[in-house]
């Protein structure tokens, strides 16, 4: 669909009460429209999805008040925005509390993070999916600190994304309540990470990561996790001993377990589990 930016005019100035605004295969707007849109003071969601005239100068001239009511955010596919143009809009929704990602390919994590960063202490819900990040994790002690600097932050969902290892999940799980997982780049290494930094932990979904029994072990280890839910889905190399140390070593609060497609956990182990564990799904 082919917009004017006097149409996105019209919409901030005569659509006052509008709080929810979708641009979806949106061509045709310059930076000037996404500034008439950004004084739309009502506005409470934004969803970008596949705007073909979406770059970085599309934010270049925005206000720092605007899209300051803003508390979701969603971008999806939108392949010539980059870390400046993220950055540029993270300035403005210092507010957002739900922040998604959809088939982004243009972003690196350290810009990803560096953007969170400006949102931090609103952010409450973060989720990627099939995002394939450019470079590296970014090693560093600004990391941690970032992370602390998200005290609301409640659930962070990664799925199929290419990119994201390790470090990231460090990064973001010092803050959050509910971890869910699904890139193969996070490790047995990453599950120790997580067991000896995330101690807000309540819910943790591993799926899809290339994590095997040895890191449901080293998870288990030392002192018990207070989590309440864990999830293992689709875990080739997870085997019966590895509930056996589960069990044993997590916190009294753990109630349901997910063995989905865990071909190496037999029925006798599901239903020994059963008897300490509420919920088991196999």
């Amino acid at each position: 669909m082919k917009l004017t930016d006097i149409v996105l005019r019209a919409i901030a100035c005569h659509g006052k009460q509008i709080q929810f605004l979708l641009l979806d295969n949106v061509c045709g707007v310059s930076a000037t429209g996404y500034y008439w849109i950004g004084l739309a003071t009502k506005l409470k969601c934004l969803v970008l999805n596949a705007c073909a005239s979406l770059a970085d100068r599309s934010f270049a001239t925005v206000y720092p008040f605007s899209f300051a009511g803003i508390t979701k955010l969603a971008i999806d596919n939108c392949s010539f925005l980059t870390n400046r143009g993220l950055l540029e809009l993270s300035m403005s929704v210092k507010k957002v509390e739900s922040f998604l990602l959809h088939s982004c390919s243009t972003f690196t994590c350290r810009g990803l993070m560096l953007a969170l960063r400006n949102c931090s202490r609103s952010l409450r819900t973060l989720t990627l999916i099939k995002c394939n990040f450019l470079g590296r994790d970014q090693e560093g002690n600004d990391l941690p600190v970032i992370a602390q600097q998200c005290p609301l932050l409640e659930t962070v969902k990664l799925d199929e994304c290419g990119g994201i290892g390790d470090d990231f999940i460090l990064w973001i799980g010092e803050s959050c309540k509910r971890l869910r997982e699904g890139c193969r780049r996070v490790t047995d290494h990453g599950v120790v990470v997580i067991e000896r930094r995330c101690e807000k932990l309540a819910e943790l979904d591993v799926g899809g990561c290339d994590v095997g029994d040895e890191g449901v072990k080293k998870l288990a280890r030392d002192e018990p996790m207070d989590l309440e839910s864990i999830s293992m889905a689709g875990y080739s190399r997870i085997i019966d001993q590895s509930l056996v140390v589960l069990k044993e070593h997590m916190g009294p609060g753990l109630n349901r377990v997910n063995v989905t497609g865990c071909a190496g956990v037999s029925w006798e182990m599901v239903n020994w589990l059963k008897r300490y564990i509420d919920r088991v799904d196999y």
